[in-house]
């Protein structure tokens, strides 16, 4: 039998999935059990609030682990509120016949980071969801949160601007490392090689990616693909470039809700020559490397400002009679929306 003691709110019949709410610093088992109740009116659910496992000088109530500073648990104190935890779930999954498919696990401050840890733990099953409020993706030495693995969970984020305990930037960060996707636009400049064309013109679409941070250091993966208006016509050749993509990595620096940071990554797209009626399209594959500012401006959102060089390298065009590719500068602006 677990060693957690808990409270339970059953459901009114057989329960169609299973709430567990850890409490949050200085309190105890009682403290979330009304809002399972606010959550699930209907009785659906069962609901389970476990106590956690330490006391701490100077402090009421119970505590998941020991605080060194905001952000960063105590390693011990946290794996072994990690073995309870793991070993309560997988007692409630057997008792009650609701398995880790249908359970979500939400929680308040440090009830929101155990949540985490429980839900994106590489070595545990993957959950129906997360319910954060006010908490933090934690940073453990030896502990990594499994991402990659979790494609589509669902996560719940809510934090108070005016958090003077847990800032509100850490709720932003836990968003923006789960995942992010937006819309952006700007302008391409740039030359064809093995000519004097210099297509030119508006570009824009549709980027998504994914970021993880650790401390201040932001690093991430961001892929996009865009339409573009890019085009030039010298003497009797026109070249356009309708369209282009990336994959990248990121990696950068936050101040606050901040980032600035680098890119570099593989690039593709397509060109079209044209002379005399006759025209020829290929694509080409190459490289994409940049910088660029991000910040959030608000819940969820955030705006970014970004410079890509992109180098499509040369294929062999029979309008020309020569090798062709593109070099070209962009410089463009998007939001994002953080999941």
């Amino acid at each position: 039998m677990s060693a957690l003691l808990r409270v339970e709110r059953p459901a009114a019949g057989e329960p169609e999935g299973l709430l567990v709410l850890h409490h949050g610093r200085g309190a105890d088992e009682h403290d979330l059990l009304p809002l399972g109740d606010a959550l699930d009116p209907g009785r659906r659910l069962l609901i389970v609030s476990p106590r956690a496992p330490i006391t701490l000088p100077g402090w009421q109530g119970y505590h998941w682990y020991a605080v060194p500073r905001v952000g960063y648990p105590d390693p011990v104190t946290f794996r072994t509120a990690q073995a309870k935890l793991a070993e309560l779930h997988d007692e409630l999954w057997s008792i009650s016949g609701v398995g880790p498919e249908r359970t979500v696990f939400g929680g308040f401050s440090m009830g929101a980071v155990m949540s985490y840890a429980m839900g994106l733990d590489p070595g545990r099953p993957v959950p129906a969801g997360i319910l954060a409020l006010s908490g933090f993706i934690p940073e453990v030495e030896g502990w990594a949160p499994d991402l990659q693995g979790r494609p589509g969970m669902p996560v719940f984020i809510a934090h108070g601007r005016a958090d003077a305990v847990i800032d509100v930037g850490f709720g932003r960060a836990a968003a923006q490392l789960l995942s992010e996707a937006g819309l952006n636009a700007g302008y391409e400049w740039g030359k064809i090689t093995g000519s004097i064309v210099q297509p030119s013109g508006i570009a824009g679409g549709l980027q998504g990616g994914y970021n993880w941070q650790s401390g201040s250091f932001v690093f991430g993966g961001e892929t996009d693909i865009q339409v573009s208006g890019a085009d030039d016509t010298f003497a009797p050749y026109k070249f356009s470039n309708p369209w282009f993509g990336t994959l990248r990595g990121r990696a950068g620096y936050a101040f606050n809700n901040v980032l600035f940071y680098g890119t570099l990554g593989l690039a593709y797209g397509g060109l079209k020559g044209e002379i005399g009626g006759l025209d020829e399209n290929k694509t080409h594959v190459g490289w994409a490397g940049g910088f660029g500012v991000e910040f959030g401006f608000a819940p969820n959102w955030s705006a970014k400002a970004e410079y890509l060089y992109m180098d499509l390298s040369d294929r062999a065009y029979s309008i020309t009679g020569v090798n062709n590719g593109f070099e070209t500068n962009i410089l463009r602006f998007g939001v994002n929306y953080h999941f």
